[in-house]
């Protein structure tokens, strides 16, 4: 995956890559590209030599302590430790969902009363290659998911919760909701 900062810096893109001619030196993007609005610029895309980037999950990059490498057709961690980690006793998280809570109901059948305090939520996975909308033609758009997401939701509160290393939306409140309330969290 390549990120990249459009030209302006105020957002940010990210693809899939589809092809690497190392002849030529070009980068062919696969697909994303639609985590910004479409009136962000007149063209479908700004980036440009002022876009700073990165391309994650290379594995002919693995060089420097506490890189890693995910070979997900092999179901292989590569890993660079850092000098003080001793891979022994390491505890070594990784996401599997993107959605840990999900209160869902409708306008006529709402998810009522229902009150989550004092969790740590950590580490989602990551949620910018999926779809994206953009709202009234805007220019920017958003991911209509989160580790917490709610639907048809009544006077539910979410309090003095943390939120570590979530990989998109923390909390996200789609559709029908009436009286919720996010408070306290980080």
């Amino acid at each position: 995956i390549i990120h990249i900062y459009q030209d302006e810096h105020w957002g940010n893109l990210q693809w899939t890559l589809s092809d690497v001619d190392y002849k030529k030196h070009e980068i062919w993007f696969g697909m994303g590209g639609h985590q910004i609005g479409a009136k962000w610029n007149s063209g479908p895309i700004s980036v440009n030599a002022k876009s700073q980037y990165y391309i994650e999950n290379v594995f002919e990059e693995l060089d420097a302590p506490g890189e890693w490498y995910l070979d997900k057709d092999k179901g292989t961690l590569y890993y660079l430790p850092a000098k003080d980690v001793d891979l022994n006793t390491a505890l070594v998280e990784a996401p599997v969902l993107q959605r840990l809570v999900q209160f869902k109901g409708s306008q006529y059948d709402p998810v009522r009363h229902i009150h989550l305090s004092g969790f740590r939520v950590a580490h989602t996975e990551s949620t910018f290659m999926e779809p994206y909308w953009i709202p009234s033609g805007s220019d920017w758009s958003i991911h209509r998911g989160g580790t917490v997401f709610m639907e048809g939701a009544r006077d539910c509160t979410i309090e003095n919760c943390f939120f570590d290393a979530v990989g998109g939306n923390a909390v996200f409140m789609n559709n029908y909701n009436r009286n919720n309330a996010v408070t306290g969290c980080a």
